[in-house]
């Protein structure tokens, strides 16, 4: 059994989860963990490094993904704003009802 605050915001979560399907949600854990590792783990590339430097280049380790990313951002000409933009556009009633959440959350 949830602590009743924590439902609010469990829902809004899975509400905002539904807006998106799951080559979409794909894309997004994707282009975050492009975004956060960038130097680290390059998804699109398997990058080794050592002191910053980038040593050696392989693969992507999931290639499904690269390949989703790459077709849904084909359908924005290849611009990640364009594509944000429009998926902020599509939750956009979901972040406002989990930010509601999040904030009655806080005043329990």
């Amino acid at each position: 059994m949830l602590i009743p605050w924590r439902r609010p915001v469990v829902e809004a979560i899975d509400a905002l989860r539904a807006c998106f399907n799951e080559a979409e949600l794909s894309f997004i854990r994707f282009m975050r963990h492009n975004h956060v590792h960038i130097f680290v783990d390059y998804p699109w590339k398997q990058m080794k490094t050592k002191e910053g430097k980038i040593m050696r280049v392989r693969e992507a380790a999931d290639p499904a993904a690269v390949a989703n990313a790459e077709a849904i951002l084909r359908r924005y000409g290849n611009n990640q704003q364009d594509a944000g933009a429009d998926f902020v556009k599509k939750a956009i009633r979901a972040i406002d009802a989990l930010d509601k959440a999040f904030t009655e959350a806080s005043a329990a």
